[in-house]
């Protein structure tokens, strides 16, 4: 496992595989579009990371093209994401970009999963803490706006830990840093949060979507 996961997978048994924090209430399932994002209260952050000579990446198997850092390693998934197998880490179902200073290591995640037309950001954030025995509690109430190829969405802290979520045409699209804000190996990306953000301002959706076998919903 890489240094930037060590953290996480000690704490998967109890968390997220994101650094998460207390145990158990997950968020109330609102909004009831499935194109809205929960109601931020924190506006987004501004000025950010200069991407132009970061290393284009094409994620056939989730549908979109996203870039990293100059230097960082692509590790691409090797099988597709489900909440009912993937939720809690390690696995090998994301796209994973690692890098990082010298003598550090950072992990940026990305992924996809087709979900029932019902289901609401929301709604998937509380299978998806459930599924990790995390609290989720007021969570929306520490979530900003993020936007990812002109698509409204949420950059939600689980701890210190950033997920942004975006659900576009029944597709669930996460992009996680495991490293707290506040940890040396991000001081030089102004922390993990922007760090993600950064990474959403470089993803666009493919025209044909997902490869075939990401077409099939799953359970949220």
């Amino acid at each position: 496992m890489s240094s930037a996961l060590r953290g996480f997978a000690a704490a998967a048994v109890v968390v997220v595989g994101i650094g998460c924090g207390p145990a158990a209430v997950a968020p109330s399932p609102e909004p009831t579009s499935s194109q809205q994002a929960p109601s931020p209260t924190t506006a987004p952050t501004a000025n950010l990371l200069d991407t132009s000579t970061w290393t284009s990446y094409v994620s056939e198997r989730y549908g979109f093209s996203i870039a990293h850092p100059a230097g960082w390693v692509a590790e691409p998934a090797d099988h597709d994401w489900t909440l009912a197998k993937d939720a809690v880490w390690p696995n090998g179902a994301t796209d994973h970009f690692v890098g990082g200073p010298d003598g550090e290591q950072v992990a940026v995640s990305a992924w996809s999963v087709a979900v029932d037309p019902s289901t609401t950001i929301d709604s998937w954030l509380s299978a998806y803490c459930q599924k990790n025995n995390v609290d989720c509690t007021g969570i929306q109430n520490r979530a900003v706006a993020a936007t990812m190829d002109t698509h409204a969405g949420t950059l939600v802290p689980f701890g210190d830990v950033p997920h942004a979520i975006f659900l576009v045409d029944s597709r669930i699209y996460v992009i996680a840093c495991w490293r707290p804000d506040t940890d040396p190996s991000v001081l030089m990306y102004s922390g993990s949060f922007r760090l993600v953000e950064a990474f959403l301002s470089t993803v666009h959706l493919l025209p044909g979507g997902p490869a075939p076998s990401m077409t099939t919903p799953q359970p949220s």
